[in-house]
C-alpha cells in the first residue's frame, strides 16, 4: 500500500541535499573535486564530480550535454530534430544513431504507457510557447486540428535503412519528457566509462542521475523542498547509483483569468493536464525511463499512477496532489532507492 503523508502548502522539487553529500568526502578529497553550472538544454545544470580526473570529467559532460541539445531540441533551428519535422511527413528521412534510439525508445515508452506519454505533440507545443516570451493560451479551433488519436502511431521506422517517416502532417516530434533524460544517463556513461568516474551527481534541470554512493558509503541526498521557501527540505530521499526526475506544474507555466496553464500536456485534449497531481516524481536506474515516466504519470492522475508504478520493478514514485498530500509508492518505505548500473 502507499504511505500517505500531508505536508501543507509543499510541493516537489528535487535538489541534492549539500550538507549531506559535502559533508561526507572528507576534506582531503577536496582538491580532487569539481563543479560547474551552466545553461544547457534550455535548462541550468549543475555537475559535480569527485576523483583524479573530475575536472576532465565536468567538461566531458558538459560537452556531451551540448552535442545532445543540437540533436534533440524540437525548439532549436539548427538541430537535427528540428530538420526532421520539417521534412518527416513529404519523404522517408535519414538521421543520426542518437536520433534513431532517443525516438525509438520514446515511441517505445508512448506504447507502454498506452498514450499517456505523446512525443508526438510538437506542433501543439508550439502553439502553447511555454518557457518563452510567447507562451499564450491557443485557442480551441487551433489545437483541434492538430489532435491526433495516438499520434505516436503515426511514426514509421525502419531500422535497416535509420529513417523517419509521419504519416500524418499534424504531427512532429518533440522530446521534452524524455531528452533530458536520455542526456543524463549519456553524461554518466561517459564519465564513468572514459574517465572512470566513481563518485557525482548530475543535476539536469531536476533530473538528478547520481554516479555510485558518496565517497564515505552513503546514499545522496535528494531533498523535497517546500515551495514558499525553497532552502527548506521538508523530506529526504536517499538514492545510490541511481536517478530522480521531477514533472510538475510549476516548472514552466503562466496563469490566465485565475488559471494556470502548465506545460505537461494531456495528449487527449492538447491542454494542461489536470488529473489531480501538481507534482509527480519517479526514481529509477535509468534517468529516460524516469523522465518519460515523470510526465505519464503525471498525466495519468494519482490511482492509476500507483499502481502502473507498483506493477514495475526497480521504479519507485513519489506523488504530489492538488490537496498537497504527499503519496509513496510501497517500495519508499524507507526513503532509500539504490541502483545497480
Amino acid at each position: 500500500m502507499a504511505k500517505r503523508m500531508g505536508y501543507i502548502g509543499a510541493f516537489l522539487a528535487l535538489a541534492a541535499v549539500c550538507s549531506l553529500w559535502f559533508t561526507g568526502c572528507g576534506r582531503s578529497l577536496q582538491s580532487q573535486s569539481a563543479s560547474r553550472t551552466e545553461l544547457v538544454m534550455s535548462t541550468v545544470a549543475t555537475v559535480t564530480l569527485y576523483g583524479e580526473r573530475a575536472q576532465e570529467g565536468v567538461d566531458a559532460a558538459f560537452e556531451k550535454a551540448k552535442e545532445l541539445e543540437m540533436i534533440l531540441s524540437a525548439q532549436n533551428e539548427e538541430s537535427e530534430l528540428y530538420q526532421v519535422n520539417q521534412t518527416a511527413y513529404e519523404r522517408e528521412t535519414e538521421v543520426s544513431e542518437t536520433l534513431f534510439t532517443v525516438t525509438r525508445r520514446s515511441l517505445q515508452y508512448c506504447r507502454e504507457t498506452d498514450g499517456a506519454l505523446d512525443c508526438t505533440l510538437g506542433k501543439i507545443n508550439a502553439l502553447w510557447a511555454f518557457g518563452t516570451e510567447n507562451a499564450r493560451l491557443p485557442a480551441q479551433e487551433e489545437i483541434t486540428p492538430l489532435l491526433v488519436d495516438r499520434g505516436y502511431e503515426q511514426v514509421q521506422l525502419n531500422e535497416e535503412t535509420r529513417t523517419i517517416r509521419f504519416l500524418n502532417p499534424n504531427i512532429q516530434l518533440d522530446f521534452g519528457a524524455t531528452a533530458k533524460g536520455f542526456a543524463a544517463d549519456e553524461m554518466k556513461r561517459v564519465l564513468t566509462e572514459e574517465y572512470g568516474i566513481t563518485c557525482g551527481i548530475i543535476n539536469l534541470g531536476g533530473n538528478i542521475i547520481t554516479i555510485g554512493a558518496k565517497y564515505d558509503g552513503q546514499p545522496w541526498g535528494i531533498g523535497v523542498t517546500d515551495p514558499d521557501d525553497h532552502t527548506r527540505v521538508v523530506s529526504t530521499e536517499y538514492i545510490t547509483n541511481a536517478t530522480a526526475v521531477t514533472s510538475g506544474n510549476y516548472e514552466r507555466y503562466f496563469i490566465q483569468d485565475g488559471v494556470r496553464y502548465h506545460h505537461i500536456l494531456d495528449p487527449k485534449t492538447g491542454y494542461s493536464a489536470n488529473n489531480g497531481l501538481i507534482s509527480t516524481t519517479v526514481l529509477a536506474e535509468n534517468s529516460m525511463l524516469a523522465d518519460a515516466l515523470s510526465t505519464a504519470t503525471y498525466v495519468m492522475g494519482l490511482d492509476k499512477a500507483v499502481a502502473y508504478i507498483e506493477a514495475m520493478e526497480n521504479v519507485e514514485a513519489i506523488f504530489i496532489t492538488e490537496d498537497r498530500t504527499v503519496v509513496k509508492t510501497a517500495g519508499l518505505a524507507d526513503d532509500t532507492f539504490e541502483g545497480t548500473a
